[in-house]
């Protein structure tokens, strides 16, 4: 910014709470060590206008006429003004004043500047907002619901936040512009009906005009979409605020995709039996999908890849001339994996050895088989050759299919 003495000066213009059509000064005053200084008398030159600042150096004035003033500094040692930015009709000017050692006071920078309220023209690089000029260059960042936009982006009406460097000649260059959708003053309006024509960024319901910018949310079916994936006839409700030529700046636009011109509303219900992106057989009928069709697996959004081959589907579109369906909304389960095996049930067996026969033997009328993890014990047993005919032994183990048991543990008791 422009150096023009040695005192620091700032100024931020905002939304005033002062009689309509008046302005309000406010600021703060220190010494040129940086400290506040109370008990100066702040006087707006022209008018009754006067307060002294507080412990903390802050003054306030309010009820100030709009354009070019003065505002003097009074105190034991103090006698001094300094020529305050044109001040503008409902705003709120804001100072932060140095006095130096010698008394004086003086700016150091151009003021910054801080403007609200609707956007009157716009005629790019330049605008007016509640009456003001507002300049623009390449440095000028503006935003549309926090996203960045270009200025053209912006529309008549819409009520936006201006802050950037006051001139001297009372007009502003925009550092930042934003505007908030969300939060619009002008008369909000809701629309019903089917798109009659699109011509992007634009598109036409019930003969009325509906823009979209950067910051308009979209969604088809419930999904996040562009505006290219609009279409003529598609059923819409658009929220937003009226403009000044009867048109309306979309702040949210809900599309319902429908069946072409002729199709028969189509369900269809059973298992997947193929997929081959972005189709899919159900019952032997190809099933189409799209950017618009809505796909949830057990009752969440997911996208086409989360489809698998045996899982139970819903799926509602529109009948094609070819018999297929393009599919507006599917609904699947998750397939089911198989059963687990049934539980082993376990055995314990406890009798006399009746026959033995390499790595079985059978035990009170049951085949017991052996293998490499079959654990032999007791009365110093070791091994399945410790294991004599007619010795009692408690055997636990698995049952088998064939009604014999698998041991896990030979135990032999005498």
């Amino acid at each position: 910014m422009r150096r023009l003495s040695g005192a620091a000066l700032f100024v931020v213009i905002g939304c005033s709470t002062a009689q309509p059509g008046s302005a309000t000064l406010q600021g703060s005053i220190k010494n040129a060590t940086g400290a506040p200084v109370p008990g100066i008398l702040a006087t707006l030159a022209g008018s009754q206008l006067s307060a002294r600042t507080d412990a903390a150096g802050q003054f306030s004035l309010s009820g100030a006429a709009s354009g070019a003033a003065t505002l003097r500094l009074s105190a034991p040692g103090v006698e001094t003004s300094v020529s305050v930015p044109s001040l503008g009709k409902s705003q709120v000017v804001r100072l932060s004043v140095v006095i130096a050692a010698d008394g004086k006071a003086a700016l150091e920078t151009e003021a910054e500047t801080e403007i609200s309220g609707n956007l009157d023209s716009l005629a790019a690089p330049e605008l007016a907002v509640a009456g003001h000029t507002i300049h623009t260059d390449a440095q000028t960042s503006v935003r549309i619901a926090g996203t960045s936009a270009s200025l053209d982006a912006l529309k008549v009406g819409e009520r936006v936040e201006v802050e950037g460097a006051q001139q001297a000649d009372g007009s502003v260059l925009a550092r930042k512009i934003e505007a908030d959708l969300e939060h619009q003053p002008e008369s909000q309006v809701e629309l019903r009906g089917a798109i009659d024509t699109v011509a992007a960024p634009d598109f036409t319901v019930a003969g009325k005009t509906v823009h979209t910018a950067a910051a308009t949310r979209i969604t088809i079916d419930g999904r996040a979409a562009a505006f290219a994936d609009l279409g003529v006839g598609e059923r819409v409700e658009v929220k937003g605020s009226l403009q000044a030529d009867g048109s309306v700046l979309a702040s949210e636009v809900k599309a319902e995709s429908v069946a072409a011109p002729g199709a028969d509303a189509t369900e269809i219900k059973g298992a997947i039996e193929a997929v081959a992106g972005p189709d899919l057989t159900v019952n032997g009928k190809t099933v189409h999908t799209n950017a618009s069709t809505r796909i949830e697996v057990d009752g969440r959004d997911a996208s086409f890849a989360a489809l698998a081959a045996g899982q139970s589907v819903e799926v509602k579109g529109a009948a094609q001339t070819d018999g297929s369906v393009l599919a507006s909304r599917i609904e699947a389960t998750s397939a089911q994996p198989p059963p687990p095996p049934p539980a082993t049930s376990e055995v314990e067996l406890r009798g006399k050895v009746e026959s033995k026969s390499g790595a079985d033997l059978t035990v009170a009328g049951h085949v017991v088989h052996t293998g490499t993890l079959t654990v032999v014990d007791g009365h110093g047993a070791a091994s399945l050759a410790d294991i004599s005919v007619g010795a009692t032994v408690e055997v636990r183990g698995a049952l088998q299919a064939d009604g014999s048991t698998l041991a896990a543990r030979i135990h032999l008791e005498d």
